[in-house]
């Protein structure tokens, strides 16, 4: 699915199911700059806890996979398929970047009773 098929009714359903979204565009200098847009979203428990059981196996493929599968909810995709020749790693590792500010721990503050 291209960033461009994707509906306004699409992105409410995404809403329901997910929570806060974020519409993020990677920019990937060349002879002509191109853009990718993708929507993502924050991981749920679940997928966090499939990250942590492949970090065991320390596989990272496998932990940056199920971020990507789970919180990239659509957008310009041939550009991370790695079975597309023409995909970019730079747009894989800029959602990969976004993905983590998106996840930041928000500040805490706590103290001793």
């Amino acid at each position: 699915m291209a960033f461009k098929d994707i509906t306004k009714e699409q992105i409410a359903k995404w809403k329901q199911t997910n929570g806060k979204l974020k519409e993020i565009t990677i920019t990937v200098p060349g002879l002509i700059d191109e853009e990718f847009k993708f929507i993502i979203c924050k991981p749920h428990r679940g997928v966090l806890s499939a990250m942590t059981e492949a970090s065991k196996d320390k596989d990272a493929d496998k932990v940056t996979d199920l971020l990507i599968k789970n919180c990239v909810l659509g957008g310009d995709m041939d550009s991370i398929n790695e079975d597309d020749k023409t995909s970019d790693v730079s747009v894989y590792l800029g959602i990969l970047d976004e993905l983590g500010k998106f996840m930041e721990t928000k500040k805490v503050k706590s103290k001793f009773i």
